[in-house]
């Protein structure tokens, strides 16, 4: 089967503490992701909130009929948030990065997947999901930075 593999990134002028507390957040999601993405979290069994920890989730819609969901599998505060992808029609994982350029942060999402099933590839390779990917993350990219500067 056919590995998928995106990666991308927008400068976004926040430091990167700002950014990386923002994506942290999962329970905020729904304040800045686009709403047609439905973002709902499954915060893991923990007694402190306000942030995301090793073992939370999130399960969302990036197009219709098709659900998926990240979880948290490590932390290296202000740098990175790897992920996992739990649910849907495919495995792999997602990073999140955040790098200091000058006054802002190269924020970045870089996504590795592969479909559970041989027809699930030709259907991700027909609707070019790799290119709907990254047209998805510009715009969570921009609603992110919406966000961070009211």
């Amino acid at each position: 089967m056919a590995l998928i593999h995106t990666h991308d990134s927008k400068l976004i002028a926040r430091s990167a503490a700002l950014v990386y507390e923002a994506v942290l957040r999962f329970e905020d999601y729904p304040l800045w992701w686009p709403r047609k993405f439905h973002p709902r979290v499954q915060p893991s069994q923990r007694p402190a909130k306000g942030r995301a920890w090793v073992g939370d989730r999130i399960a969302f819609t990036p197009f219709p009929g098709i659900r998926t969901g990240w979880e948290i599998t490590a932390i290296i505060p202000v740098e990175q948030i790897r992920l996992r992808y739990f649910q849907g029609y495919h495995t792999g994982y997602g990073v999140w990065r955040f790098e200091p350029e000058q006054q802002a942060t190269r924020t970045s999402f870089e996504m590795r997947i592969m479909p559970k099933h041989p027809l699930c590839g030709l259907v991700y390779r027909l609707a070019r999901v790799p290119r709907r990917h990254s047209a998805h993350m510009q715009e969570i990219f921009t609603c992110l930075e919406g966000y961070l500067q009211r």
